[in-house]
């Protein structure tokens, strides 16, 4: 079974859970998450909040990754660190 970072590596979006673009799938972090546990995320979402929480960023998970600025590496960095 593919790993949540390992779809986000392969292609992110920010403002959807997921988008084709160039005929690839790209995923945010909650779709990355359901495509890779079959809607059945809910202790990975956890584990991101409380990671974030951690990190000093207070706020939702879509939040973090639609944020400005935000790059797909930092994503995949936060996802991949989590091993999700």
């Amino acid at each position: 079974m593919k790993k949540a970072w390992e779809f986000l590596e392969a292609g992110w979006c920010q403002r959807s859970l997921r988008e084709k673009k160039d005929g690839k799938d790209h995923y945010c972090i909650m779709g990355a998450i359901d495509k890779a546990y079959n809607f059945d995320g809910l202790r990975h979402e956890t584990t991101i909040r409380h990671e974030l929480r951690r990190r000093g960023f207070d706020g939702m998970i879509s939040t973090f990754n639609d944020a400005p600025g935000r790059t797909q590496e930092e994503v995949v960095a936060l996802v991949k660190g989590l091993d999700i």
